[in-house]
């Protein structure tokens, strides 16, 4: 997969000189490399199969119900009575 870099330099918000960019750009492929490498590994069951020591079940109590919706929009740029809106930042 090919990473554009500069567009994660860009989202970031960082600066970089010419030659920061290429040594990151070299580090982000090597990252995408090794990711790429898990996701050829067979997931195998093996290890969940295995008896856990078993922690007993308790009840939550809810202490305190916080902002709730209105108290945490309350100061948000744009919402629609129950969520944020933000801008589109990363494309499909």
């Amino acid at each position: 997969m090919e990473v554009d870099t500069g567009r994660i330099i860009e989202l970031s918000r960082i600066r970089l000189e010419t030659s920061k960019e290429l040594i990151f750009s070299r580090q982000m492929q090597q990252i995408i490399s090794w990711v790429e490498e898990i996701d050829t590994i067979s997931e195998t069951r093996d290890h969940l199969d295995m008896e856990l020591p078993c922690t007993p079940l308790r009840e939550d109590y809810v202490v305190d119900s916080g902002l709730g919706t209105a108290g945490a929009l309350a100061n948000a740029p744009e919402c629609d009575g129950e969520f944020f809106i933000v801008s589109e930042v990363i494309k499909k």
